[in-house]
């Protein structure tokens, strides 16, 4: 429950005192401050070129998550006039970082920067936008903030009409601009559903999915709350043509993801096929993504493949990438033991080896 409350959470946290606002006329200077890690510095905007600025941290599980979107975006527009750069804030280490870039290979393919804590780029943008939550990102062509907003709602087809410029492009602004104005009501909708799941009350959870839908049908984040409801009433036939029928594979993933951690200690375990459809959905997911291939691993032990189950544990914990080789191994070694750790195990195992100094 407490996932899927951080996941939300980060969707709504809303801007504050802003003194840098859309439509504010922006300069390069402070990118160009930060030690660029992965591409050459920023001098100058490119005109006409639409600049994504996505704030991001090793040590934010939701900004990971949103990574493998935005470089998706990146390799698909960059020559239609697409320029992104990741813009590494509020943490400490260089090289931490720099040894995150370089394993994300081509799965992070674009600019990335190294801010760190207090550099003038979280200056003169975060504070000055107030921003107190990533991932982030600002949008900016020829010089013109023209607005924040989170990674995961800038859909291909929104950035497909930005980069068409004239009245296309101002039409998808506009409407961007106007979701967030309603920001207020989804930030109340959202709180009403997670007060309503931590009560299980799964009528109320219905009708905030539904006064949501009202409000915005794209909302990101609505079919994980539709599987959500589905799985708290455990209509199990129901959550699983949900999932189906989600065709963004991010969003399955993600979704699929939060249902796990939901359902990794009930007893009894949902039925077959909607473990299968799960471990499906796991077994898609980009190969440095670990944290999938724990819950792919969780779901075939509930489904009595427990050789798979350890293989794929231990392909996990030896093909660590920049995760902590120590909380991987014990999660591997817990399944060979025969008595596996749950994903929320793992998570706050990987928290702690990573948590950022203070």
């Amino acid at each position: 429950m407490k996932a899927i409350v951080a996941s939300l959470a980060c969707l709504t946290l809303g801007l504050h005192a802003q003194a840098l606002k859309p439509g504010d006329k922006v300069t390069p200077e402070a990118i160009s401050q930060a030690e660029f890690l992965q591409g050459k510095a920023l001098a100058d905007w490119e005109p006409g070129k639409l600049y994504i600025l996505e704030c991001w941290a090793t040590w934010c599980g939701p900004c990971i998550a949103v990574i493998p979107h935005v470089d998706e975006l990146y390799d698909k527009y960059h020559d239609e006039g697409l320029r992104v750069i990741g813009m590494n804030v509020w943490e400490d280490g260089r090289d931490k970082v720099a040894d995150f870039v370089k394993g994300r290979g081509e799965g992070m393919s674009y600019p990335v920067a190294y801010v760190g804590k207090g550099g003038a780029f979280e200056k003169d943008w975060l504070t000055a936008a107030g921003i107190r939550g990533i991932p982030h990102a600002f949008l900016v062509r020829d010089g013109e903030l023209l607005l924040t907003t989170h990674p995961s709602q800038l859909k291909e087809s929104t950035v497909v009409e930005l980069l068409a410029g004239g009245d296309r492009s101002a039409a998808a602004i506009k409407a961007m601009r106007n979701a967030q104005e309603n920001s207020g009501k989804v930030r109340e909708i959202l709180r009403a559903f997670t007060t309503a799941e931590k009560n299980k009350d799964a009528d109320a959870m219905m009708q905030a999915i539904e006064d949501l839908e009202a409000l915005d049908p794209t909302f990101t984040h609505l079919p994980r709350m539709k599987v959500d409801h589905a799985v708290m009433i455990e209509d199990w036939d129901k959550a699983n043509t949900l999932l189906e029928g989600i065709d963004d594979r991010r969003v399955a993933l993600m979704c699929a993801s939060v249902v796990t951690r939901r359902i990794d200690t009930l007893e009894p375990a949902p039925p077959a096929p909607f473990l299968e459809s799960m471990v499906e959905i796991f077994k898609n997911a980009p190969a440095e993504d670990l944290f999938a291939k724990g819950s792919r691993a969780r779901m075939l032990w509930k489904l009595d493949r427990k050789d798979e189950a350890i293989a794929t544990a231990k392909e996990m914990a030896a093909n660590p990438g920049v995760m902590p080789k120590q909380a991987l191994q014990s999660f591997a070694d817990s399944f060979e033991a025969g008595t596996p750790e749950t994903m929320m195990d793992l998570m706050k195992a990987v928290q702690a080896a990573n948590q950022p100094q203070r």
